[in-house]
């Protein structure tokens, strides 16, 4: 079962990424501010002792009514993306494919 994450504002800390998640970010084309977005107000489900963050349709309008036009713009393309999170440190980021399922 996905759950709304609206647990972080603008006064919660900043994100820390491994280097392997830096690297997946350099790899797959995906900016911070995306991940960042896709946290704040996308939905998770727990992986394996994880959060795993995705963008779904129903938490795509807040996240839209939430930015600016210009940062709707920079970082829409990325609503496709996943972030794995344990206690504020990315672990991996990527695209969903058809295979993203909850186990």
């Amino acid at each position: 079962m996905a759950r709304n994450c609206n647990h972080r504002d603008k006064d919660s800390k900043q994100l820390v990424y491994t280097r392997h998640a830096s690297q997946r970010l350099q790899q797959r084309g995906i900016r911070k501010k995306t991940i960042d977005v896709i946290v704040r107000y996308g939905k998770w489900r727990y992986r394996c002792d994880a959060k795993s963050y995705f963008m779904d349709k129903s938490s795509r309008q807040p996240a839209k009514s939430g930015l600016t036009p210009d940062e709707i713009r920079s970082v829409e393309k990325g609503f496709g993306c996943y972030a794995v999170v344990r206690d504020e440190v990315v672990i991996t980021v990527g695209r969903r494919g058809r295979s993203f399922k909850s186990h």
